[in-house]
């Protein structure tokens, strides 16, 4: 990836954190805009940063960054028809409804349990997804405090 899309990614990963953090649904939508169908690939790194993101919120459950409350904010950014690429909006569009590839369903049992070299052998799992999007969900996922 080349070092301007790098750096769109970092601005739009601190305006999701922050819009987050702020539970500004403005901000949020904001950044989903700017992250949705940025940079190269089948899926591009902007959306694995957004499925991350929402893979985080589902296995913490938490008020601040719950799907379930902040989906209906980002789901319009990949909604629109060519933003992204199909099977990057099916794959966020199964994020938005909870729905996870099993390694991300062993992370939430590993981080639920306190197991650590669990955690570890399902954060392998991630991010040995597709060349890089496994790591930019994780990236995604952790980004934030």
């Amino acid at each position: 990836m080349d070092a301007h899309t790098w750096t769109r990614l970092r601005q739009g990963v601190a305006l999701l954190n922050e819009a987050r953090q702020a539970e500004d649904a403005a901000g949020l939508r904001e950044a989903a805009a700017r992250l949705t169908g940025l940079g190269p690939g089948l899926t591009p790194a902007g959306d694995d940063v957004l499925l991350g993101f929402m893979a985080r919120g589902w296995i913490q459950h938490s008020a601040i960054c719950n799907p379930y409350s902040v989906i209906r904010e980002l789901e319009p950014a990949w909604a629109e028809k060519g933003k992204t690429s199909r099977i990057s909006r099916a794959w966020l569009e199964h994020a938005a409804a909870g729905r996870f590839a099993e390694p991300w369903h062993d992370l939430r049992a590993a981080m639920s349990a306190a197991d650590v070299e669990a955690v570890c052998r399902a954060m392998a799992r991630i991010a040995g997804i597709g060349a890089t999007s496994g790591r930019l969900a994780l990236l995604g996922a952790f980004s934030m405090p």
